[in-house]
């Protein structure tokens, strides 16, 4: 390097550091300049990004070259219409968002800050300024005052004292942001979101910043989210919560981990004013949502409840018409009056259910259909109940052959199975049905005489598989005992259970109705004395629940 120059350059021109590297420049050509010497180096500063596009760019060049040719700079600052200045401003407008549409040229980065400075104050009305640790903005005063410290310490303290009101934070420390209060000045975070916007991305930004959330709430097409979080268990839900800020669980989670009321209240006494009713406003907020969701599930299983009671009493209905169409052969007239009323009484617990329905909608959906589908069932109960009596009434019993003795099978009308008489008691007759036992009177038991009892006694001829699958298709699935004593049940459930065993049934439904339980005890009482039971158990939800008992057989 020549040493003339070189002495020059240390005693005339302002060195930033103690140790300049002291290469001299002789000419310079994309990415690399060279010295006198021919020596080549890397450009990696260019000219603090100035040169981003090279050295001796023959576009810039020849640019450089036509306009010094016509004028060189004469003023910036808004005086005078310089067509270059002009276009290059509306050009960058063009692609600002928003309403920013005017452009302040300057010199240099320090410059820029320094007007990026008295921009935010003059816009927000506020002097807080907060900066980056470790950050470097410039060496002019308002750029050094936004220097991070302490770090930058040994370049600003030869100028104290410098712009007041300034903080700096760690870079990347999200905790950190919650410094940043109502005096900011200079808020970067709506910026940013203002901007990535502009650009028509999409993005999600992670805040406890109070303001953020507020300009979520007033800005459309931006919207607020949050996971929420269990602070009795200190665990998250992972449920997402799509419209609904999150509120900071520090205070709580802190007291659940055992931190010091003291340290605690500190702490809070600490926060702004806005802060903390953002933060109750937040509480009350979530309160609120829990409270509706739990109202909201109600409701929904409510109208779920409504849908299954509709559902069972469609069914009921089909039952009643295939039940009139069984019964026309005993007794046609008789049967069309009960049908007739029982369908009457159906239909009036319909159009109860679909007036129910439309107020439903003003209710919030909670209604209840169970009054209805037990009065329709106490009907059906009633209809089929008087259908039984009538048969029973219309088949005289006929007179015994000979008088009843002890030893004897007799069979008591409705009942369909023999029971044996253990004693003759005057008029009344002792008998034995299974466990069952019972005292009658002689005219209300038809007597088995002795041919019937021969052929019972006779070995029964195995079942054709034709026989099975009548027997299959004529025993059904379910045996509905409610409006029984127990001692009745009992019986009807013995005869109910051999029959489906006979049509090779591997599981049957016990209706037993809730009620008080009476029922449901001695059916379940009576199954686990039977052998051929494997197991049984109350029903699932949509199977009936406590009032039906599912059994499996062996």
């Amino acid at each position: 390097m020549n040493t003339i120059l070189r002495k020059q350059f240390l005693s005339h021109v302002a060195q930033t550091s103690p140790s300049p590297m002291l290469v001299e420049v002789a000419r310079a050509e994309g990415s690399f300049f060279y010295t006198p010497e021919g020596k080549r180096y890397y450009d990696l500063v260019a000219g603090v990004s100035v040169s981003n596009v090279g050295h001796a760019n023959p576009a810039v060049v020849r640019a450089v070259q036509e306009q010094a040719a016509r004028y060189m700079h004469v003023m910036v600052y808004g005086e005078l219409v310089e067509s270059p200045q002009v276009e290059y401003a509306a050009r960058i407008a063009s692609l600002l968002p928003g309403a920013l549409e005017s452009v302040y040229f300057v010199n240099s980065g320090a410059e820029a800050v320094e007007g990026a400075l008295k921009l935010a104050k003059r816009f927000t009305g506020r002097t807080e300024m907060i900066s980056m640790r470790r950050a470097y903005h410039g060496s002019t005063h308002g750029a050094m005052s936004m220097m991070g410290a302490p770090e930058g310490e040994e370049w600003k303290e030869p100028f104290r004292p410098l712009l007041p009101d300034v903080q700096a934070i760690e870079y990347s420390d999200f905790g950190a942001l919650q410094r940043i209060t109502r005096r900011t000045a200079c808020v970067l975070a709506i910026a940013i979101i203002q901007h990535v916007r502009a650009l028509g991305a999409r993005a999600a930004a992670t805040t406890h910043y109070a303001e953020l959330k507020t300009f979520a709430m007033t800005t459309p097409g931006v919207e607020n989210a949050s996971c929420e979080f269990n602070v009795e268990t200190l665990s998250p839900t992972y449920r997402l919560l799509i419209g609904i800020p999150g509120k900071s669980n520090a205070f709580a989670i802190s007291r659940r981990l055992g931190l010091p009321d003291e340290v605690i209240t500190n702490a809070q006494s600490q926060m702004s004013k806005d802060s903390v009713r953002f933060e109750d406003v937040l509480t009350q907020l979530e309160a609120k949502r829990q409270a509706l969701e739990k109202r909201e599930q109600e409701t929904d299983r409510l109208y779920r409840q409504r849908e299954e009671d509709a559902r069972k009493a469609r069914e009921f209905r089909e039952q009643m018409q295939r039940a009139k169409e069984n019964a026309r052969s005993r007794g046609e007239a008789e049967a069309k009056r009960i049908l007739r009323d029982a369908r009457s009484a159906s239909d009036a617990v319909f159009a109860e259910l679909e007036r129910m329905r439309k107020e439903q909608a003003k209710a919030d959906r909670a209604i209840n259909a169970n009054e209805a589908r037990a009065e329709l069932r106490r009907q059906l109960n009633e209809a089929e109940d008087a259908i039984d009596k009538r048969d029973a009434r219309s088949e005289p019993i006929p007179k015994p052959s000979r008088p009843i003795q002890k030893g004897d099978l007799v069979e008591i009308p409705g009942t369909n199975r023999p029971a044996e008489v253990t004693a003759v008691k005057g008029d009344r007759l002792v008998l034995k049905a299974g466990v069952l036992s019972m005292t009658v009177k002689n005219d209300e038991v038809r007597l088995i005489e002795d041919d019937e009892r021969a052929a019972m006694k006779k070995p029964s001829v195995p079942a054709s598989p034709t026989r099975r699958i009548l027997n299959t298709a004529a025993a059904a699935r379910e045996l509905d005992l409610r409006g029984m004593e127990t001692l009745e049940a009992e019986s009807v459930l013995e005869n109910y259970l051999d029959a489906a065993r006979r049509a090779h049934l591997e599981t049957v439904t016990i209706i037993h109705g809730k009620g008080t339980g009476a029922l449901r005890k001695a059916v379940q009482a009576y199954l686990r004395r039977d052998k051929t039971v494997k197991s049984f158990r109350l029903g699932n939800y949509g199977e009936g629940e406590s009032g039906v008992t599912i059994v499996e057989f062996k």
